[in-house]
């Protein structure tokens, strides 16, 4: 696709340079005319993919549907993914350096494994190039603290795609529980499926990102205290984690990649109901009695009634963030902070297991508490196998 002799669609907009100036009249489908000085729409902008794997091309088909943003340049090491898109018209590099030096792109978004996020994210904030970032941002705290650092300084926007934090359903949750006003007493949450085994990312980094993300940005504080099991479960691993927060909340997950179905459910306890996220069905929020055991792993939850939400797909949620963000000229590090505050709950998580399996912790006390689901998730896991 061809570059743009006038720039960014981004910097023209913030220099006021806006097409709808310029244009005296415009011939509309039935052959009439817009009427002068009307205003037309913005230019599309022009953003980047770096790793054009299973997650990037879900943003590819994604962008391809949307108005008002448009994918111009693809990144990737291996051929054979960028053959296809090379037919298709999209400008190739073979490294991700030369993506983010190119100077006709609004904004970049990165899909490439974890461990080189943190060198693509530097170099897009030193270029000033706004950048969505898959999670999790990274395994080191350190690095994500210098990367918080590093987009301050330069009044960066930087996305991290907690991608359940943008459902629809996820905020109706939030709204109920506002409503309510009931205090938390206690969350519970599962999730994962039958792979993937990724050798540079760990279970608990890979699939425990969203639940910790989900719980920090509900509680909007780290817990207090931390237990966490690894369990091997060739080829993957079961993870249970028990975390107890400021003020008595309790909460405990549960995430493996060696399970039966795909599961995905977070639900929260208050003394008067209970609210159930679950991204694996078409109605994915409901409300159940307190304490209710129907907040296990079956789907869909029995004795409980559906909560309206809207039906937009997150990732087109986050894009639309991130494109809002891009016209308006304004900086965002917002996910940066919470994202330091989720590498910092894992790192824990990781230490703690790790000391626990080395003898140098006593057993992590019982995970399962009377205020939760009498079946213990590792029970619950049990009986769908069979």
């Amino acid at each position: 696709m061809p570059r743009d002799p006038q720039g960014t669609a981004a910097a023209r907009l913030r220099a006021g340079d806006r097409p709808g100036r310029r244009i005296t009249a415009l011939l509309l489908l039935d052959g009439s005319a817009l009427p002068r000085g009307a205003v037309t729409p913005p230019p599309p902008l022009a953003l980047g993919l770096i790793g054009p794997g299973a997650w990037g091309a879900h943003y590819i088909r994604t962008i391809s549907t949307m108005a008002g943003i448009r994918l111009t340049r693809i990144a990737g090491r291996r051929p054979e993914r960028l053959r296809p898109y090379a037919d298709q018209g999209y400008n190739i590099a073979h490294h991700w350096r030369e993506l983010i030096e190119a100077d006709d792109l609004d904004g970049v978004i990165v899909a490439t494994p974890t461990s080189t996020h943190a060198d693509i994210v530097r170099a897009a904030i030193r270029r000033r190039l706004p950048v969505i970032v898959e999670k999790p941002l990274t395994l080191d705290p350190g690095e994500a603290a210098e990367l918080l650092e590093e987009a301050r300084a330069h009044h960066a926007t930087v996305l991290v795609d907690h991608i359940h934090l943008h459902n629809p359903a996820w905020h109706a949750l939030k709204e109920a529980l506002a409503a309510d006003a009931a205090p938390i007493h206690h969350i519970t949450a599962i999730a994962g499926r039958r792979g993937p085994f990724r050798r540079d990312t760990p279970v608990l980094w890979d699939w425990g990102v969203h639940d910790a993300a989900m719980l920090l940005d509900l509680l909007g504080r780290p817990p207090e205290r931390v237990d966490c099991r690894i369990t091997p479960d060739p080829p993957g691993e079961l993870v249970e984690l028990l975390l107890t927060f400021p003020e008595g909340i309790s909460a405990s997950v549960t995430v493996g990649n060696n399970l039966q179905r795909r599961m995905r459910r977070f639900t929260v306890h208050t003394d008067r109901q209970s609210l159930c996220f679950d991204d694996t069905l078409p109605q994915k929020l409901w409300r159940l009695p307190p304490a209710s055991e129907q907040a296990g792993a079956q789907a869909p939850p029995t004795g409980g009634r559906a909560l309206p939400h809207p039906r937009q797909a997150p990732l087109i949620r986050l894009l639309d963030h991130f494109a809002a963000r891009i016209r308006a000229g304004q900086s965002d590090w917002s996910d940066l902070q919470l994202a330091r505050a989720v590498t910092g709950l894992l790192h824990r998580c990781q230490l703690q297991a790790v000391d626990a399996r080395n003898g140098a912790m006593p057993p992590s006390p019982a995970l399962f508490d009377r205020r939760q689901a009498k079946r213990p998730w590792t029970d619950v896991l049990r009986s769908d196998r069979k």
